[in-house]
């Protein structure tokens, strides 16, 4: 398994880089390894879901849209239809950027004019979803969203 590679290079690596030299049976060494067996766990648990996501969802024909996005993985995708539902009932997607709270909206009160800021006034998890998929997007080497982001 790769994830348990990374593990044991960064193990190996802490045990020359850390400041302090620690000895096998301090407690310094023993929360390490704790640490290490929780993402361990942490990591088996999300390719679990991922499994069971494609298992459920992989003939879904939204759920296939959405995996065809950059950034967006088995679990976003869960996570987007599981919040929104039938992605079909929005007529347009302004409709759904709205539910998502993704609209923009100004501040505004007689001759005073605000800022235009995203309206934040829908779905939060959306919210919070689209925006760490929008982060794995513009971190990839290959795609328009990267383009546009340095752009």
């Amino acid at each position: 398994m790769a994830k348990e590679r990374i593990l044991t290079d960064i193990y190996l690596t802490a045990q020359s880089s850390i400041g302090l030299p620690a000895e096998q049976h301090t407690e310094t060494v023993a929360m390490l390894r704790v640490v290490l067996r929780q993402l361990l766990t942490l990591c088996q648990l999300r390719a679990t879901i991922e499994e069971r996501a494609e298992v459920l969802l992989g003939n879904n024909a939204d759920y296939q849209r959405l995996r065809c996005i950059p950034g967006i993985g088995p679990i976003t995708a869960l996570t987007v239809l599981a919040e929104a539902g039938d992605l079909r009932r929005f007529s347009y997607h302004r409709q759904f950027l709205k539910f998502c709270g993704l609209d923009l909206a100004t501040e505004q009160s007689g001759q005073f004019r605000g800022l235009t800021r995203l309206s934040k006034r829908g779905n939060a998890r959306l919210r919070a979803v689209f925006w760490m998929a929008a982060s794995v997007a513009v971190r990839m080497r290959e795609n328009s969203f990267r383009a546009k982001f340095e752009h």
